[in-house]
């Protein structure tokens, strides 16, 4: 999502030039609400002056799609090698793995090192996945 507004010096973030945010939204469809209905489960977002080179800069390039290809190789190698430290270089510290349990049961949200460290290297250690180790 992207959207560009104009100065608002009175605002309680305020900004004196036109800024362009840029939001990343993640959604999680919840049935147990609303008789189902998409909700927002995760955010980040950007903003730059709209007259920032950057912001009027081509967009995305090639070379992009290619780091952006690597970054998701090495997710999904670290992944399957049950490597947590190879994962720990490309899951951000910041983030959170976040999913929604069978029957309405509830949402789980583990940090970035549970995650690496629990969740990819000791898979087979977890209950669910002992059974297939």
């Amino acid at each position: 999502v992207q959207i560009a507004l104009p100065p608002a010096p009175e605002s309680p973030t305020p900004t004196t030039t036109a800024v362009l945010y840029t939001d990343f939204l993640t959604l999680l469809r919840d049935d147990s609400i609303d008789g189902g209905a998409w909700r927002v489960i995760a955010k980040i977002y950007s903003s730059a002056p709209l007259d920032d080179a950057d912001v009027r800069a081509d967009g995305v390039t090639p070379a992009d799609f290619s780091d952006v290809t690597r970054a998701v190789d090495g997710y999904c190698r670290s992944n399957r090698r049950c490597d947590g430290e190879g994962m720990a270089r490309i899951f951000h510290p910041a983030c959170c793995l976040t999913y929604a349990l069978p029957d309405h049961l509830g949402i789980v949200v583990c940090d970035a090192d549970e995650f690496c460290r629990v969740r990819v290297a000791g898979r087979w250690e977890q209950p669910a996945h002992r059974p297939y180790a």
